[in-house]
This record gives structure tokens, C-alpha cells and sequence, in this order.
């Protein structure tokens, strides 16, 4: 895994049976809460928030 700003990179192997069916990488963006419920067009729930990045004026919240 490697992390730069927002966003991720995981390389994700899948198996079925023990035998490998796919080996790929994924690249995505983890938003912050405003980011989020921008797109989401509501606020975000609460039990997601932890998912979310901290906004930048908000140090209370932590990805842990």
C-alpha cells in the first residue's frame, strides 16, 4: 500500500479454490467529510465519517 495525499494505491491478489483469478492494483481517493457530503449531496453519516479524511480546519477526526 502507498499513500500520497488523498490518494491510495493497494495491489489486490483474489483467489478462488487456491488459485490466483486476478492480480491488480487499485487507485483511489479517500474525500474528505465536505468532500463527501458534496457529493453525496447530504451530510455524511456519522458512522462513515471515520472513513473520510479530516477536513483541513477539523483535527478531531482520524482514519484509524
Amino acid at each position: 500500500m502507498s499513500q500520497t495525499g488523498p490518494s491510495v494505491t493497494v495491489r489486490v491478489t483474489l483467489l478462488q479454490d487456491g488459485k490466483r483469478i486476478l492480480v491488480g492494483t487499485l487507485s483511489y481517493v479517500i474525500p474528505t467529510i465536505a468532500m463527501a457530503e458534496k457529493i453525496l449531496g447530504r451530510p455524511l453519516p456519522e458512522e462513515w465519517r471515520a472513513l473520510a479524511r479530516p477536513d483541513e480546519d477539523d483535527t478531531t477526526t482520524s482514519m484509524s
